[in-house]
This record gives C-alpha cells, structure tokens and sequence, in this order.
C-alpha cells in the first residue's frame, strides 16, 4: 500500500483533535517508454518494429497497444480490419520492469500512430504516444560533374558531386567505385574487392534536397564506374541507381612529324616550311604544343609573336579529339640562321608527348637575281669576203670566112663545090 495521508477532525463548534488516521493511497501508473520508433521516425512498407519498457514499484501486470490511421482516424485490429479501438495485446513477462515488443506489418504508405498502455498490480493504467510515417516512394539523385559518360581524367584527386531529392526526408548519400574490367570495387585499404559504400559529403538544401560531394583518387589507370545510392529517412533507395563511366589515363600521347623527312631543312628567307605529320593517343589527341628557339640567340618564340624566355604555343589540329589525327604547321623564319622546331602533341588529360620531336630549319640568303642585258642596237652584218669564182674562160672563136659554094660542071657532071 502507498503512504497514508493527514486528516484533521473538527468537533462542531469545538476542535477536539488532530488526529492522524490511515487513508487509502493514491496507486502511482506504471512508467511506459517507447523506444521505437523514434519521433518523427520514417518506415518502409513491411514489418515495422514497435520497441519498449514498462517499469512499475508494484510490478507491472499487462500491456496492449493500439495503431491508429491519422488520415482515416480509424483503429487497426488484429483480424487486419480498421474500425473502432481495439486493443492489441501484447505479450510480457510480469514484473517490475517489463520489456516489450511487438512486430506491426504496415501494407499502406501513410501517417500513423501508436499507443501503448500498461497496467500495474494496483490496477493503475498509463500510456504513451509516438507517431511515425510508412513511407514508400524511393528518392531520386544524379550527377552534376562528371555531366557525361566516358570522360578521362589523369592519375590525381578527383571530385565529384551532385543531388538528390526526397518527397519527405533525405536520410543518407552513398558513393560506390568499380573496376569495369574486373567487376570489383574500392575498398578504402586502397585494394579491389567485395562491394563498399562510402559516404559523401552533404550539404542540404532542405529536408527534401541536398547536395553531394566525392572526392576520388584513382590508384592507377583504367576504366571505373562510378555509383551514387541514395536512401530516404524510411530507407527507401533510388529506383534506378546513377552512375557515370570515367577513363583514367597515365600514358602520354605519340607524335610523328614526317615532313620535312630529314632532321634538317632549309628555305630562303621569308619562304615558309611546312611541317606536317600525325599524333596519336588512347582516348584522343587535343592539340599541338609548339615550341621554336633560335639558335643564335637562344631565345623562344612567345604567344604574343616576341622572343624571350621559354614558352610554348598551342597550335590545332585537323581531328581534335581523336585517338588518331592528322597536322601541318607553316613556320616562316624571321631571319637568316638556324631555328629548332619542337611539335608535341597533347591527350585529353593534359599529357604530353615526352619525345618531342623536332626538325632544324636554316633560312638562307636568297640567290641574287641576275641582271637584265641592255638593249643593244643590231649590227650592220658584216660583209663576209668571198672570192669570185674565176670564169670559165670562152673559147676563142676563130673567124673562117664563110666558104663560097657554087655548081661547077666537072668530069661531065654537074657537082656543089665550095671554095
């Protein structure tokens, strides 16, 4: 029984006594605390784990429970039916500190509410009250860097970040890394093995929102995939996990130059040589490094067209990007000597051809042109002396008088004689 209590007693008219007489104690309730849910807490769809104690100085005797829909109002029973309260017993061992447990099976996503009551040897009654949400929409996250699949980055810190959202709660960030060859992920002793997750960085931007963010240093090159998980307060994951293909790359670009084809080459003065050649690479050949000393003065060409301290120009080339490519470079010397001319290409990541190939170029003096004849008056030819045939001497004619012919009667016939 509790303590008794003072009463004093007053005659009429007359205070005999103050007499101190035994009354019935006031049963002080049993003591019920509820361990889970936590306040406010957030439940996936399925089993959920009501937890507790109930302390009591008589010993407590019983307990039972009721769950409460907030939105209908209406008391869960344990036929599986809502209607009016109804009590759900549940199982204790009697005395005076109890733990207590019961197993609740939520079907619908909702808001709730559960009530536990314990009941001591004395018939005192107490209770407590804690709400909780069922939660069964899944939260939503992607990446913000790297934007896209199959970017190459370097051997070097990496960070990467991004959102995620939730309709009631955001609760954790994960971040995951695979080896895309061999299917196993990063383990923080820096080795590849069995699946771990590792948390991000937040930074929230309301209960429904926050940011995350990674930072990654790969141990060696390769080809990684990259995971974001996220869980909301019920412990809901995303439906579809994101994730991102990255390349990473130790391994320098290669450059050919293969014009001129010798090492050394020469051109007139203000006449232009033209290098041309090829540059490869693994994942893509983004530019040209340019360097060029004049080896009189030892100086280098610099961005801005002058010559001083070593500096390098980056020049295009014809298929940027591309693990193979094609390009030409037109160098005109300034001056007469010799002028060395580095190409080096460079790969996505930033690395550089280490051979650095080069070719000399000597400008020279340009041939003097020779002068043109003056115009000269044509000469009078020259007789040329030719002796005259000596002539063919004419014969003679010796004149004969024409003879005298006539006929002349002879030795008795008549005969032409010319005399």
């Amino acid at each position: 029984m509790k303590p008794s209590t003072t009463t004093p007693l007053v005659a009429t008219g007359l205070l005999l006594a103050s007499v101190l007489l035994p009354q019935p104690a006031v049963a002080a309730a049993p003591a019920v605390v509820m361990s889970e849910p936590v306040t406010g807490a957030s439940v996936k769809p399925g089993p959920v784990a009501l937890r507790g104690t109930a302390t009591d100085d008589v010993g407590v005797t019983e307990l039972w429970l009721g769950i409460q829909d907030r939105s209908t109002l209406l008391w869960w029973r344990p036929d599986g039916t809502w209607g009016a309260f109804a009590r759900v017993p549940v199982t204790i061992t009697p005395g005076a500190s109890a733990t207590w447990a019961y197993d609740w099976t939520a079907l619908a996503a909702g808001e709730y509410g559960v009530t536990v009551f314990a009941k001591d040897a004395d018939g005192a009654i107490s209770s407590t009250w804690r709400s909780f949400t069922v939660d069964n929409v899944a939260p939503d996250a992607d990446f913000t860097q790297p934007p896209i699949n199959d970017e190459v980055y370097g051997v070097r810190p990496l960070t990467f970040s991004g959102w995620a959202s939730d309709d009631r709660k955001i609760g954790d960030v994960g971040f995951a890394v695979s080896d895309r060859t061999t299917g196993q992920w990063y383990r923080p002793d820096g080795t590849f093995g069995d699946y771990h997750r590792y948390p991000t960085q937040l930074t929230s931007t309301g209960e429904k929102t926050a940011n995350w963010q990674f930072t990654w240093t790969p141990p060696r090159a390769g080809q990684f995939s990259l995971q974001v998980v996220v869980l909301d307060k019920a412990g809901n994951p995303d439906a579809s996990i994101p994730f991102r293909r990255i390349n990473v790359d130790n391994t320098p670009p290669h450059t050919v130059i293969a014009a001129p084809a010798g090492i050394s080459a020469s051109t007139p003065l203000n006449t232009p040589v033209t290098l041309s050649g090829s540059a490869t690479d693994d994942y893509g050949v983004t530019g040209l490094w340019l360097a060029i000393q004049d080896q009189a003065t030892r100086s280098w060409l610099r961005p801005d067209g002058s010559w001083g301290a070593f500096a390098r120009v980056q020049i295009p080339v014809d298929r940027s990007g591309s693990p193979t490519t094609s390009w030409s470079y037109a160098f005109r010397p300034p001056a007469l000597g010799a002028f060395v001319v580095q190409i080096a290409a460079i790969d996505r990541v930033g690395l550089v051809d280490q051979d650095k190939p080069y070719r000399l170029i000597t400008a020279v003096a340009p041939p003097s042109p020779s002068p043109s004849p003056s115009p000269r008056p044509t000469p009078s030819p020259t007789p040329t002396y030719r002796p005259t045939s000596k002539p063919t001497p004419k014969p003679t004619l010796t004149y004969k008088p024409k003879p005298k012919c006539d006929w002349v009667f002879h030795r008795s016939r008549w005969q032409w004689v010319c005399a």
